[in-house]
C-alpha cells in the first residue's frame, strides 16, 4: 500500500474518534494482534485494527509502547507515533522523542512531527515562551590542520527555558561559507521547565573552500505553535587560532 493510501486511512482513523460512543466500536477489543492487523495488506484488517486501538485507549497505549521495542516494526514506528498522538497524552512526547528512528523520509518525518505537535497542543499554555539560547559553539576535529578543507565535529548549544511549564521547540542549524555533508536535521526538542539543557549534534561533517577565513554558525529556535517569537543566535568560527566571535 502506498503512502497516499496511508493518508486516507489516517483520515478514516481520525473520523472514528467521533464514533467512540457507538456500540459497534466499543465492542472491539485491542490486543497484540492489532499490531499485526495494522500491517495487513487487507484494508478491512487495517480498519479493524484502528477500531480496536480506539476502543481501549489505556490498553492500546501499553501495546503501542511495547511495539516500539520490537526492531522488526522500526519501518512503521511513524504509524505507531500517529496512533499514540490520537489516544495519548503529553506524557508520550518524551517517549516518542526517545524512540524516533535515525532515518525517516520526508513523509514519515512530517507524520512524526505532526504527532508530537498534536500531543503538545492538548496542553500548551498560551503566553510568552520564555526561552533563551545561552551558548552556541562549533567543534571541529581538523579545522586547524594546514590546508584542511573538511572536518568532522559537533555543534553544541544550550537553551534555557525559564517558564514554569515544559516547551516543545523546533531547532534549525545553518552554516555560511561551508556546506554540510552529514548534518543534524531540523529537530524537535522537549525542554523541561526552568532547566538549562545541553544538546550535542554528533557526526557533523562539513567542507569549505581553500583559504576560507571563517565559518558562520546560526541556530534558530521557536516554540511549536509560536513562530512569532523565533530566536536566532550566530557565531563566527575562525579557521585559524583566533577565538570565535558572537554576532
Amino acid at each position: 500500500m502506498n503512502k497516499a493510501n496511508h493518508l486516507v486511512l489516517f483520515f478514516v482513523f481520525t473520523l472514528m474518534i467521533f464514533l467512540m460512543n457507538h456500540d459497534w466500536l466499543n465492542a472491539q477489543s485491542v490486543s497484540t494482534n492489532s499490531i499485526v492487523k495494522l500491517q495487513s495488506t487487507s484494508l478491512e484488517q487495517r480498519i479493524q485494527a484502528m477500531q480496536e486501538f480506539l476502543s481501549s485507549p489505556i490498553e492500546s497505549k501499553t501495546i503501542l509502547r511495547s511495539a516500539f521495542e520490537n526492531p522488526q516494526y522500526e519501518e512503521v514506528y511513524w504509524k505507531f507515533a500517529y496512533f499514540l498522538s490520537i489516544i495519548g497524552s503529553v506524557q508520550e512526547i518524551p517517549f516518542l522523542l526517545e524512540k524516533q528512528p535515525m532515518v525517516l523520509d520526508e513523509y514519515e518525518q512530517n507524520i512524526w512531527n505532526g504527532s508530537l505537535e498534536r500531543l503538545y497542543f492538548k496542553v500548551r499554555e498560551v503566553g510568552e515562551q520564555n526561552l533563551q539560547i545561552t551558548e552556541l559553539s562549533l567543534l571541529l576535529e581538523d579545522s586547524l590542520v594546514q590546508k584542511a578543507t573538511a572536518s568532522k565535529g559537533k555543534i553544541v548549544f544550550k537553551v534555557f527555558n525559564s517558564s514554569p511549564v515544559p516547551r516543545l521547540v523546533k531547532i534549525s542549524l545553518g552554516l555560511w561559507r561551508a556546506k554540510m555533508i552529514s548534518f543534524p536535521r531540523t529537530s524537535i526538542r522537549w525542554l523541561a521547565p526552568k532547566k538549562e539543557q545541553t544538546v550535542i549534534h554528533e557526526e557533523l561533517e562539513i567542507t569549505w573552500k581553500p583559504n576560507t577565513p571563517s565559518i558562520r554558525v546560526s541556530l534558530s529556535l521557536e516554540e511549536v505553535g509560536n513562530p512569532q517569537e523565533r530566536l536566532t543566535h550566530k557565531v563566527l568560527y575562525p579557521l585559524t587560532k583566533k577565538q570565535p566571535t558572537e554576532l
